[in-house]
């Protein structure tokens, strides 16, 4: 979320995550193990929306589910270590 000040007023504009980014969010808050409810509240998802993103990240490798707890797997460790390079190499240009 930014802030845009228009004629002395400051106006809140959300923009559109992507799939990498919400893919990246769900797996940093699941370094340590959370529960669905959890990652749906701190992620900001639906709940349909936080279903598909977990089955992918568990089809993928990236996040392993142990009964009601999801977990981020080494995998998921190694792609943020990645997203994170990518992501400083796009804004230091």
């Amino acid at each position: 979320m930014c802030c845009l000040q228009l004629t002395g007023v400051i106006t809140m504009v959300r923009r559109r995550r992507g799939p990498l980014e919400i893919a990246a969010q769900l797996l940093q808050l699941a370094i340590e193990p959370r529960k669905k409810a959890d990652l749906m509240y701190e992620a900001r998802l639906d709940f349909r929306g936080l279903q598909r993103n977990l089955r992918y990240l568990n089809d993928m490798g990236l996040l392993e589910n142990t009964g009601s707890w999801f977990r981020t797997t080494q995998k998921g460790s190694e792609f943020l270590r990645r997203y994170g390079e990518m992501a400083k190499m796009l804004v230091e240009g």
